[in-house]
């Protein structure tokens, strides 16, 4: 039985990506397994067309939350800023 843990706050990650780059999800976990984490940080990652696609299982706390911080979901935003 999955049991859902306590969430109380959303941290919003925008990324720094080019104009016009579009990523997934296993994109960004991709990059966070050569960085040595286990899998992408994310619980949720929204592309560039709106596509809503699921990163991190969200009964875990997210790689983007600091220790003591268990309570948060993350999201990242591929908005092509740069």
């Amino acid at each position: 039985m999955n049991i859902m843990r306590k969430i109380d706050s959303i941290i919003i990650h925008c990324s720094a990506t080019k104009v016009g780059q579009d990523f997934t999800a296993a994109d960004i976990d991709r990059w966070h397994r050569e960085r040595g984490f286990n899998g992408i940080g994310y619980h949720y990652v929204v592309c560039l067309d709106g596509r809503l696609e699921r990163g991190r299982d969200i009964s875990l706390a997210g790689l983007i939350a600091k220790a003591g911080m268990s309570i948060v979901s993350g999201y990242a935003i591929l908005v092509g800023w740069m």
